[in-house]
Order: structure tokens, then sequence, then C-alpha cells
């Protein structure tokens, strides 16, 4: 009985912790000055501003191309670009919240 009890409350703590969004990632707009193009990108706050610290320091560590971001000039991720629908689609798609 005192396992039934302990499976069906692990059961109930997985459910509820699958409710809830426990990701860190957050979704931004990113701004090339090169291109004149704002971007969306998701991930965790830190990276985000690192991103966007390179970009505007153009020094090249990230960069945006063709509308994909490349990290030393590998490509590490295809881009949309920022807009309404295209942040709604993607905050939908990765349950995250815009980074205020």
């Amino acid at each position: 009985m005192l396992l039934f009890i302990i499976v069906i409350v692990v059961i109930i703590l997985l459910i509820g912790l699958s409710l809830i969004n426990l990701s860190d990632d957050h979704s931004s707009c990113i701004y090339d000055s090169i291109s004149q193009q704002s971007y969306i990108y998701v991930d965790n706050i830190n990276s985000i501003k690192n991103i966007q610290k390179s970009l505007n320091n153009q020094d090249n560590i990230y960069s945006i191309k063709n509308d994909s971001l490349y990290f030393h000039d590998k490509i590490i991720k295809k881009l949309l670009l920022c807009d309404k629908n295209n942040m709604k689609f993607m905050n939908n798609k990765y349950g995250v919240k815009i980074l205020s």
C-alpha cells in the first residue's frame, strides 16, 4: 500500500513538473547593425546578451549572414526576422516568454 501511494505521488509530481516551464530560456530580438535587421533568438539571458554585445562591437565572435547566426564563422542557427507573427510562433514553439 505504501509503495502504491509513493508511485502515485511521484506520478503527480512528474505531471506537475511537466506542466511548469522550468526553462530559463527567453525570446528576444537581436539587432544586427550591418544588415540593419532584427532577428528572433531563443536562449538564456546571458547568451542573448553576449550575442547582442558581440554584434554591437562587430568583433566577429558572433555575426549574422543570410539570416543565419554564426559563431567564429561557423553557422550555429537559422534565424527568423523579428516581427509580431514570428515572435508568437517562436514563443509557442519553445514555450518561452519575451525577454523584457
